[in-house]
């Protein structure tokens, strides 16, 4: 007896699953194989030629060679036109690319809405013209700008401007320290490769409204309602969570109040995504149900639907997760519009196939990511979960399936949420229910002061009211994130990892789903290999005894760590600096808890001589500050040591001071734009 499946797949009826495979793995192709590939003429040339043979195979389609051929050519296009996608605005192969010109000045347009920071404006710009002293060039590429603020002069940039400024472009750099967020690899994936790091005085806009009219519209609007919201919301804290949570304006939320977010596996409700599209649609179709007892009523109200998706989306600033979000919601109303059953794999594959023939390199996204598997996961999973237990009390029912989908969701993105992170929230469950029914009612309280913003006395009571029930909300999620042990850090994983995590979570949908014995064993037997090399790398990190000098630029950060016990020295105020959170506290999580590790403050204006204790079997010297005095002297005393020249030397200091070293046959590392310097005595043994 062949058990009933309970979600029916037909690999048959989702052919958008089979073409997103495959043009996924050219993608992938793309991105991981640096194929030498002079010109984008030869891929163009391969695309042509399958095309031919699949026309052929076409003609000849009733002989089952032929039948067989022009399949696997057609997925292999699919491959082709993914790796194209992947590739086609890398800087090799781009003829006019700007880094091709020395040029002493570039012209460029802002091409995204700028992040405005205390200190600083950020924002992309796609360059067009490359000006030197001789002529003017048309170019392509982009450049991530940061304009540094003139305390004398305030600046304003604006999506669509179109900015002269001279050329201080660099190309971005990898990630020094480990663990670390890798900045190179994220804009990599934005096709931006290099950066610039402007004054006041180094640019000028030349003209304004140059982007695209219905972004710039999209973002106006935005801006107009994000004032209002300003205006009529008197907590600051609630119109920072508001605006986010509204109209995907995350920028001005400050870090506590993303850390409780963070910690309680809530901070999905900050970024504008599936679940506010979903709300919007649920009481459209709610409100505009009774439309259905009319003729062609059905088809006016998905109209009516559709309609007001997208003008949420244009509200929101069409902001990549909504655009994701509006994309899903549209093809499921298609399917709603032409009475046809449809497979919510195979809309999600469809979804995704048609975002990323628009932005191939949109598929390392981690937005993107994790959007498209919390769908999937309570796709996949709810129905299962409905097996356990399910009541007649429709409020039970409701709490039941908050449970049941938050549960769907970390599962789902439990892989990557470790790779990506390194934490779980120990309380999501807990955070999840309580965060429901007042996520609603931000969500549609905001709306409804959206639409009320004319009229002031109105918005003056609606936007009152929405600020204390923001206010009540977060203050019940800073008590979760308070509790013991809210959020497990520290458990980073790698790509082998996520994929013996990855298979395990599929195999048990599978082995649940077909009620099948031999799925149930992959499972086990994949989770077990997950435990092993987690196991194995726990072992390593608990056996790490040494010391770590991490590039911190002109400051100093040295962690000393034996069997999980962790001191670190720095000439920064405390570790909960800006500086020491980023870019090193992500690692030192690894080997103990933030409030267990000793922190130790030091000056910062000498160099040092670090004598450790005897286990560490090694000593060194941080020169720093362009040390120059009897350094020859100095370094004949320190002859057992390893010295390192750190960022608050010059370029000219180093390598004066690295020829002396040279000489003497004395070792030495330089921190300045390198790797952090790791010493690890189990290494030595």
């Amino acid at each position: 007896m062949v058990n009933k499946p309970v979600i029916s797949i037909d690999i048959r009826k989702m052919p958008f699953v089979v073409v997103l495979f495959f043009y996924c793995l050219g993608i992938l192709a793309g991105r991981y194989f640096n194929l030498l590939i002079p010109s984008l003429l030869y891929v163009l040339i391969i695309i042509l030629v399958m095309a031919f043979l699949l026309l052929i195979s076409l003609c000849f389609s009733k002989h089952s060679v032929f039948k067989t051929i022009s399949f696997v050519v057609l997925y292999a296009s699919f491959s082709v036109f993914g790796f194209y996608g992947a590739i086609k605005k890398k800087p090799h192969l781009q003829k006019n690319y700007f880094s091709n010109y020395k040029a002493e000045q570039l012209i460029g347009i802002v091409s995204d809405e700028p992040v405005v920071k205390e200190k600083s404006i950020r924002f992309p710009m796609e360059l067009a013209i490359a000006i030197d002293s001789v002529a003017s060039n048309k170019v392509t590429g982009k450049v991530m700008v940061t304009v540094l603020k003139d305390s004398l002069q305030s600046i304003k940039i604006d999506y669509g401007d179109k900015l002269i400024f001279k050329n201080k472009v660099a190309e971005v750099k990898s990630a020094f320290n480990p663990i670390r967020f890798d900045y190179q690899n994220y804009l990599a994936n934005k096709n931006c490769w290099h950066q610039a790091l402007l004054t006041s005085k180094d640019y000028l806009i030349i003209s304004h409204k140059s982007g695209n009219p219905i972004i710039d519209f999209s973002l106006g609007l935005r801006k107009n309602l994000v004032d209002k919201f300003s205006e009529y919301i008197p907590n600051e804290r609630s119109f920072q969570i508001a605006s986010a949570l509204i109209f995907g304006f995350r920028s001005s939320v400050d870090q506590e109040t993303l850390a409780s977010f963070t910690k309680t596996g809530t901070i999905h409700i900050l970024s504008v995504s599936g679940f506010h599209v979903v709300l919007v649609f649920f009481i459209l179709t709610l409100l505009l149900k009774w439309m259905d007892q009319f003729k062609n009523g059905k088809a006016i109200r998905l109209c009516l639907v559709f309609i007001a998706i997208w003008s949420y989306v244009i509200l929101t600033g069409m902001a990549p997760s909504i655009l994701r979000s509006g994309v899903m919601i549209s093809f499921h109303l298609f399917g709603l519009w032409v009475n046809r059953k449809q497979s919510v794999f195979n809309s999600l594959a469809a979804s995704a196939f048609f975002l990323l023939l628009f932005d191939a390199k949109m598929l390392f996204d981690i937005g993107f990511q994790l959007s498209y598997l919390s769908i999937l996961g309570m796709s996949a999973f709810l129905p299962l979960f409905h097996l356990f237990y399910q009541s007649k009390n429709k409020l039970i029912n409701w709490i039941l399936d908050v449970i049941y989908v938050s549960i769907a969701v970390q599962l789902a993105t439990l892989p990557f949420v470790l790779y990506y992170f390194g934490q779980f929230p120990t309380y999501f469950l807990v955070a999840n229910l309580f965060i429901a029914i007042p996520a609603m009612l931000i969500m549609y309280i905001g709306i409804l002061l959206a639409g009320a913003s004319f009229i002031s006395y109105i918005s003056k009571f609606v936007g009152a009211v929405l600020s204390e029930v923001i206010d009540y909300t977060y203050r019940g999620l800073e008590q979760i994130a308070r509790l013991p042990k809210a959020s497990v850090a520290g458990f980073y994983i790698n790509e082998v990892q996520v994929l013996f995590l990855a298979l395990s979570l599929l195999f048990l949908f599978i082995a649940w789903n077909y009620r099948s014995k031999l799925m149930l064993k992959l499972c086990l037997f994949q989770f077990i290999f997950f435990l092993v090399a987690f196991q194995v790398q726990r072992f390593q990190q608990f056996k790490f005894n040494g010391v770590k000098f991490y590039n911190v630029n002109q400051h100093i950060a040295i962690a000393r760590i034996h069997q999980n016990k962790v001191i670190l020295l720095s000439s920064l105020d405390s570790l909960r600096h800006s500086t020491l959170q980023f870019a090193v506290l992500p690692d030192l999580l690894r080997y103990s808890d933030e409030e267990d590790i000793e922190f130790r403050r030091l000056s910062s204006n000498s160099t040092f001589q670090l004598d450790f204790d005897s286990t560490l079997n090694s000593n060194f010297v941080l020169w720093r500050k362009n040390k120059n005095q009897d350094f020859l002297e100095a370094i004949n005393s320190y002859k057992n040591y390893m010295i390192l020249l750190d960022g608050s030397n010059s370029d000219r200091s180093i390598a004066k001071h690295t020829k002396i070293l040279n000489e003497n046959q004395l070792p030495f590392y330089i921190l300045k734009n390198n790797y952090a310097y790791v010493y690890n005595t189990a290494n030595k043994e």
